[in-house]
């Protein structure tokens, strides 16, 4: 879980990348850096993110089988919603 702000975003096939600058981690399995890319399929019904805004987002580190893809993935069962001042409050 992490807060983040939208820098750019990009149609990679059936996926969108965006880059993020990550502005706070706030519970984390796997150290983040300050700008990651957040991969989310286009078939997800997570909320649109758009560039410039800020959010909480709640997605999984995602390793393939051969351990040659490594990269943040927001899925369905992900977490996606604006960011507000209430959050940096939760995270002390």
């Amino acid at each position: 879980v992490f807060h983040g702000r939208i820098l750019a975003q990009r149609l990679v096939g059936r996926e969108t990348r965006y880059e993020v600058e990550v502005k706070a981690p706030y519970r984390q399995r796997s150290p983040l850096v300050s700008r990651e890319y957040l991969w989310v399929p286009n078939t997800c019904g997570c909320p649109a993110l758009r560039e410039g805004g800020e959010y909480v987002l709640m997605a999984r580190r995602h390793v393939n089988h051969e351990h040659t893809l490594n990269r943040i993935l927001l899925q369905d069962g992900g977490y996606a919603r604006p960011w507000t001042p209430r959050e940096e409050r939760l995270g002390r």
